[in-house]
């Protein structure tokens, strides 16, 4: 199984221990070459969803994207929990309960 300091060591192609622009570059170039079947210079949604399901797409990329999707839950999550505690605060300072 790939770790993800091999990704990053990968992407990290002078070894500098950090990812220049260049070398992001490089990964998202090929990344888009890879999801751009058709070759017409566009992803549209088909090969966008055929990259995300097929095995041979790049591993790191996908679990990017995967790890976004878990931080905007877990974020919308938090949210909903502060607007919960907001609104109990609220209601309890609210004493007549007319919203003002």
């Amino acid at each position: 199984m790939v770790s993800w300091q091999d990704i990053f060591q990968n992407w990290d192609r002078d070894g500098s221990g950090d990812i220049s622009v260049a070398e992001l570059t490089r990964v998202l170039k090929r990344l888009f070459t890879s999801m751009d079947v058709n070759m017409d210079g566009t992803i549209q949604y088909d090969e966008f969803l055929n990259w995300l399901l097929s095995r041979e797409s790049y591993q790191g990329a996908k679990a990017a994207i995967f790890m976004d999707q878990q931080r905007k839950s877990r974020d919308k999550e938090a949210d909903t929990a502060r607007k919960t505690k907001l609104r109990a605060k609220y209601a309890r300072l609210d004493k007549n309960g007319d919203g003002k």
